[in-house]
């Protein structure tokens, strides 16, 4: 906190003798031509009666994040119909696919689905596509075309889930960017291509089989860059504490590349943005029985509450034998690495 001291003469006997004693060194504070006890005495009396004025701190500007709700599903999953309707039903408009879990609720037991929302997001229209092979690149740029992406959580499913907001005129391009794994002789050589594509607004990403592909959205003004960090050594705790090192300069993770001998995690920025990411693993052992609805309500549970203040969840790994997931909290964040 800044402060200032004004001091003024209490009485006019002060103003005198303050104006009959030019400098004279010493002493305390304006009162240097007086017998330093003299002088501190008359200070403190002056600083009770006009106390030190504070200057208020500057205003800071909340930053601004997106709160996530999540649903379960009521009816099984492992049939792409049953899936299908309710998605697509009214009641969960507003939600796209986040995962499928197993739960024993019948005899036999059956896959639930739990649907994600983000903010108010009012509605989606979704496409179920299905190739009879893997989606290629030219699948990805046709959907994208029109306006719809892959709902990451439909990998499970017999056909894949594009989706986009209901009446939302954005459009994506991709571009075949590199092969997997990434691998070059040296950093100069794997970033180059990169950044030459994120200048023009290529900051997603799209590992899809063996290619890499980079994602543009259609209107944007995002400008991009790509950069190479030596991986942190600690294992899944190393790599969360680097992620929110670089999630603080507003860098996400994209994915490892082998650069030499190194290995290296390629992260990208948006430069047009002031955003930044932080990122907790969360343990999500729960205390009842394994596969049971009780277990999927606890799961639900921790997704709503970490949602509630902005997080969403990224992967989930296992660690000293117990369950994590990884959520992260994009703040002042707008586009693709959101």
């Amino acid at each position: 906190m800044n402060t200032s001291l004004r001091l003024l003469p209490a009485v006019l006997g002060i103003s005198v003798i303050l104006s009959s004693c030019g400098g004279g060194g010493g002493g305390a504070g304006s009162y240097g031509g007086l017998p330093p006890a003299t002088a501190a005495a008359l200070a403190t009396i002056e600083e009770a009666r006009n106390p030190p004025a504070t200057v208020p701190d500057p205003v800071t500007r909340p930053l601004r994040t997106t709160v996530y709700t999540f649903q379960l599903g009521t009816v099984d999953a492992s049939s792409f119909d049953t899936f299908s309707t309710e998605l697509t039903s009214p009641a969960l408009a507003g939600y796209l696919l986040d995962r499928i879990v197993f739960v024993d609720a019948t005899a036999r037991g059956q896959w639930r689905a739990i649907y994600q929302r983000k903010g108010q997001t009012a509605r989606y229209e979704h496409r179920f596509v299905s190739t009879g092979a893997p989606l290629t690149l030219a699948d990805f740029q046709a959907q994208g075309a029109e306006g719809y992406r892959l709902t990451p959580g439909s990998g499970a499913q017999p056909k894949s889930v594009f989706s986009k907001v209901f009446g939302e005129a954005i459009q994506y391009g991709y571009v075949d960017a590199i092969k997997v794994p990434l691998a070059a002789a040296t950093s100069q050589e794997l970033l180059r291509p990169l950044n030459d594509l994120g200048k023009l607004g290529y900051c997603g990403t799209q590992v899809q089989g063996t290619g890499f592909a980079l994602v543009k959205e259609t209107p944007s003004t995002s400008r991009c860059v790509f950069e190479l960090v030596a991986a942190k050594s600690g294992g899944n705790t190393g790599f969360v504490a680097e992620q929110n090192e670089q999630g603080a300069k507003g860098s996400v993770f994209v994915t490892s590349a082998l650069v030499g001998e190194n290995v290296m995690n390629l992260y990208v920025r948006d430069e047009t943005q002031t955003s930044s990411f932080k990122f907790e693993a969360v343990d999500v052992t729960a205390t009842s029985r394994p596969n049971t609805i009780e277990q999927a309500a606890e799961l639900l549970a921790v997704l709503n509450r970490e949602g509630a203040v902005g997080a969403r969840p990224l992967r989930t790994y296992q660690d000293g034998g117990r369950p994590y997931i990884l959520f992260m909290t994009a703040f002042d964040c707008r586009g693709l690495l959101c």
